[in-house]
């Protein structure tokens, strides 16, 4: 007996067979431990408010498309969105909680877990960078940043062709969490790319794979605006100091201490579970870096002209 069940595949339309979807359904009340998934289309147009709860925020939008109403009857709910990247598409965030008509959703992967934990007899514990609870102060309370544990293809696999022929033994599923949805290849309309992978994208139950395991393993990571101005200025204000004493060509050795501890404390704050951005402190140590060249030729151009009329006072011309 499996610990839970997730169906990443949506129910929201009747079988043209009625008898069909009765038969699904008594087979998820017989098991008992179903998810079913909510899905709405999410754009950055949608509001966004904080919770009275231990979540970071409800998103708001005007409706969802949820299962038939007997399968939600006889099955848990869980809402699959993750947050909408505007600019290139890859899925790093999830949206904790949807509400829409007065109805609240949580994610369908906290529903799942929680499923499981109560089959288990386990006491489901929300992750640091998920709950306001657990996380810490510094955090931005932005929506939880997915910990990707594998790159796509890293999770096993059983085909349902393998189920129907009834050459796997039940007892595999013991106590598992088992998620069902589209993992063959080829199949875009379920593939997303992510950090790990851009150019290989990674099926939608394969993520929600990893936002589950986040989950069970606390893994979600934070985001502080505090942390990404220290990572800007202390470096920075690094080779300013230093450029003020040395020459362009000695202060190349703060500048890429600068770049190198940069690097490390960014890779240290990843493994303690902050995401911290790179690319603006590489930017403000360079242009520290160029600002100063530029002001040291400068107040070379003034200083050779103040000589050049200084003499030009005092020597008479010939």
């Amino acid at each position: 007996h499996a610990a839970a069940i997730g169906i990443d595949i949506q129910y929201s339309e009747p079988a043209a067979d009625p008898a069909e979807d009765a038969a699904l359904t008594a087979a998820i009340a017989r098991a008992g431990n179903v998810v079913l998934p909510v899905f709405s289309e999410l754009n950055t147009q949608n509001s966004i408010s904080r919770s009275n709860d231990d979540r970071w925020g409800v998103w708001h939008v005007p409706a969802v498309s949820a299962p038939l109403p007997s399968l939600s009857a006889a099955a848990a709910v869980g809402h699959i969105n993750t947050v909408p990247q505007k600019s290139d598409g890859v899925v790093r965030s999830i949206v904790p909680c949807l509400e829409a008509d007065g109805v609240t959703y949580d994610s369908f992967d906290q529903v799942l877990w929680e499923t499981a934990a109560k089959g288990l007899g386990v006491v489901p514990v929300p992750p640091g960078g998920y709950s306001r609870n657990a996380a810490s102060p510094l955090s931005d309370m932005t929506p939880p940043r997915i910990d990707f544990i594998t790159e796509p293809g890293g999770y096993g696999y059983i085909s349902m062709s393998t189920l129907l022929d009834g050459s796997l033994d039940p007892a595999f599923f013991e106590n598992a969490i088992v998620l069902v949805g589209m993992y063959a290849s080829g199949i875009k309309q379920d593939e997303y790319p992510t950090p790990l992978a851009r150019m290989q994208p990674m099926a939608g139950v394969e993520i929600h794979a990893n936002i589950l395991q986040n989950f069970m393993e606390g893994r979600f990571r934070e985001e502080s605006i505090i942390l990404d101005l220290l990572m800007i200025l202390l470096p920075a204000l690094l080779v300013m100091v230093a450029g003020r004493w040395l020459s362009p060509i000695w202060n190349l050795g703060p500048l890429m201490v600068g770049i190198g501890g940069g690097w490390l404390a960014a890779r240290s704050l990843y493994d303690t579970g902050w995401v911290v951005t790179l690319l603006f402190p590489l930017a403000a140590v360079l242009l520290v870096y160029l600002a100063q060249l530029v002001v040291r030729y400068v107040e070379n151009r003034l200083e050779r002209k103040r000589i050049t009329d200084l003499f030009g006072t005092y020597v008479a011309p010939e």
